[in-house]
């Protein structure tokens, strides 16, 4: 028992010393002089050498679109690390469109390049194969990796003893790198012979690029990369930055040969082992900003992109005509279909205006029947591309003039074939869509046999905006540029006409004129009321609101879904009427004259701008009526004013915009 009070003792005389040792040492106790620490000298302080920044002033092509950046795979990074980047690409024009999930190859449709940072997740094989896709067809995709952006694994199951494991060497960037012949090494670089202020930060100078990639590198005399990983390139690789000889990979200990960038795919890939090059304040150190501003240029390359029928209608660059093939007259039943396409284009940002041809600085959109397809033939053709209509189909009116029954022709086995490097496909049944890029425009044709084909190709295309290719196109004999798809009517017949429902009245039934009454509608049925006052065909849908004055501003609140009439007598005159309102509602403002029919309308501008129906002609002093409404529907504040117009000129080919659009406010 003693012997163990005396163990006790001594382990507790042990543990003690040297905290006792630095009690006495402290208040110079037992004979020890403390040292007094030096006065604070601030001038025998040594400065840290600040790298030189190169004198680098940006310069850029401003053009615009986006650039798609990848948020849906746990990158670890943060919006602001590249924000010198994300300034760059905004000085041309273009924007970071965030990617945080879903259907990649979708979300790669209107976009010119695919940056991809510090992946922690691993990339699926559909997306894998959406990014190579994109490539193919033009598109850029830079990647960036970094040895301190890793993964943190915690084993859960033991849950008495805590480990983890940091899984540095296992990169989930290489299952799309790999793609691309290029391999992210699980290590880091050092150089403790000349570095930039620390062994990890690796500088490298002209001589060390590679010949080819000026456009990435002119000017370029020095860079410095912060903490990077070695790639490794294969034989469709191309190193683009090389270490010198004092630089080693903590892999294998081993100098020389190390490839710290790399390109793929023509120069359309990059892959970068550095994300800190990027961040602040590291962008300004020897040429990086230089270099920065080049990886803009690479990102927000156009002239390579090119586009496939599974992009529409981000394959269309410029404002787009829609064309009816033949000329049919157009009624009621082909604007809601019009209407559709052209509310799908809205929600993408683009314009789609009905035009007879198509303007000289638009893509066009034409849709039709086969047998009216005359006037795109040569767009056919540029493709492989024929239709075989043998006998020739006769229209209502050619069976009206010939009463006989042309029995040799009914004798003849119909030929209805569209023929292309696909095959012989019967028209019954089938839609041809058709993609042809020229230098002029885009074009994009849409055909069917039957007005009801028709409206089912339309219907299939403005999926495309909203719903992956894959699920839309899936039932289709498809090309990158041609797509033969069933259009689902059974026993379809190959219509000669597209009967629309007659030329477009206010009476919305034709009449017995056939559609070929005049403006003022006299030969309809009697019961047009061209008073607007008893609810017929002929009337305004809308809440009377009161009447307006030449020169006169007057305002008005619209509930949801409600449009408002405004009653003009102040003719006749040319006026100008504008429609400004609240920043929530996309105003149209339609013009009927006294027997209510359209004389003219306007939605050219967006939500929050202002409307404007620029000389619209008044010619008498009838009571005419002013419309207004929220495209959407949407309820919101508004000012209405009329003045006498400053130029005298007809409407712009805009108005035919509205004209399908004032169908739908119709409810036909």
């Amino acid at each position: 028992m003693r012997k163990t009070i005396i163990l006790i003792v001594v382990f507790i005389v042990l543990l003690a010393a040297p905290t006792g040792l630095r009690y006495l040492q402290f208040y110079q106790l037992g004979g020890v002089e403390r040292e007094l620490p030096q006065p604070y000298d601030p001038a025998a302080i040594a400065e840290v050498p600040t790298p030189p920044a190169s004198e680098f002033t940006d310069e850029p092509d401003v053009g615009e679109g986006l650039v798609l950046l990848d948020q849906g795979h746990a990158n670890a990074f943060t919006l602001d690390e590249i924000s010198y980047l994300d300034g760059r690409l905004a000085a041309r024009g273009y924007e970071l469109l965030s990617f945080t999930g879903g259907d990649l190859a979708a979300a790669l449709r209107p976009v010119t390049a695919f940056i991809v940072i510090t992946p922690l997740a691993q990339y699926g094989v559909a997306e894998i194969q959406a990014a190579a896709d994109f490539v193919k067809r033009g598109g850029r995709l830079l990647m960036v990796g970094d040895p301190t952006r890793f993964e943190v694994i915690f084993d859960e199951e033991d849950v008495f003893n805590f480990s983890f494991e940091i899984a540095s060497d296992k990169i989930p960037l290489n299952s799309l790198a790999n793609e691309f012949d290029i391999i992210f090494n699980g290590d880091y670089l050092y150089n403790v012979t000349e570095n930039e202020g620390n062994f990890r930060n690796i500088i490298l100078r002209e001589d060390q690029f590679a010949e080819g990639y000026e456009a990435l590198t002119l000017n370029v005399r020095k860079l410095a990369f912060y903490g990077s990983h070695s790639l490794q390139v294969g034989p469709e690789g191309t190193a683009l930055f090389t270490a010198d000889d004092n630089t080693w990979s903590t892999a294998t200990d081993r100098p020389g040969g190390l490839v710290l960038a790399a390109a793929g795919r023509d120069g359309r890939v990059l892959a970068l082992g550095d994300i800190h090059f990027l961040t602040e304040p590291y962008y300004t150190v020897y040429d990086n900003s230089r270099f920065i501003a080049y990886l803009a240029d690479f990102l927000t390359e156009p002239e390579d992109r090119s586009f496939v029928l599974a992009d529409f209608p981000f394959l269309f660059k410029r404002d787009v005509n829609l064309i009816y093939a033949g000329d049919p007259e157009l009624g009621p039943d082909a604007f809601d279909e019009i209407i559709a396409l052209q509310t799908a284009f809205r929600q993408v940002g683009q314009n789609l205006s009905l035009a007879d041809e198509p303007q000289d600085d638009h893509d066009a959109l034409y849709v039709g029947l086969y047998n009216q397809a005359d006037e795109i033939v040569a767009i056919l053709e540029t493709q492989g591309i024929s239709l075989t209509i043998k006998p020739p189909v006769p229209t209502e009116e050619e069976l009206q003039d010939n009463d006989n029954d042309n029995g040799d022709e009914d004798e003849e086995d119909p030929l209805r074939l569209i023929e292309s490097a696909m095959g012989n496909v019967q028209m019954s049944g089938t839609a041809l869509i058709l993609l042809d890029d020229t230098p002029l425009r885009r074009t994009v044709v849409l055909l069917a046999a039957s007005k009801e084909g028709l409206e089912s190709a339309i219907e299939r295309m403005m999926s495309l905006v909203a719903v992956d290719a894959d699920s839309v196109l899936g039932d289709c004999l498809i090309r990158d540029e041609m797509a033969l798809c069933p259009t689902g009517v059974a026993d379809e017949a190959v219509e000669a006409e597209l009967k629309t429902g007659g030329a477009p009245e206010a009476n919305g039934n034709g009449g017995a004129d056939n559609g070929d009454s005049d403006a003022n509608g006299d030969a309809d049925n009697g019961d047009t009321d061209t008073d607007n006052d008893n609810g017929g065909d002929d009337e305004i849908d809308g809440v009377l609101q009161g009447s307006i004055n030449l020169g006169d501003t007057v305002s008005g609140n619209l509930a949801e879904s409600e449009a408002h009439l405004w009653l003009f007598a102040g003719g006749p005159a040319v006026v100008d009427i504008f429609v400004d309102g609240d920043e929530n509602i996309d105003l149209v403002v339609e013009l009927y004259g006294p027997d209510n029919t359209l004389i003219t309308s306007a939605d050219n501008t967006f939500t929050g701008e202002e409307e404007q129906l620029l000389a619209a002609d008044i010619p008498d002093d009838g009571e005419y009526t002013i419309r207004v409404r929220d495209f959407f529907g949407n309820e919101g504040g508004y000012t209405l004013t009329v003045i006498v117009s400053e130029g005298v000129g007809a409407v712009d080919g805009d108005t035919a915009v509205v004209l399908s659009r004032l169908f739908w406010s119709h409810g036909w």
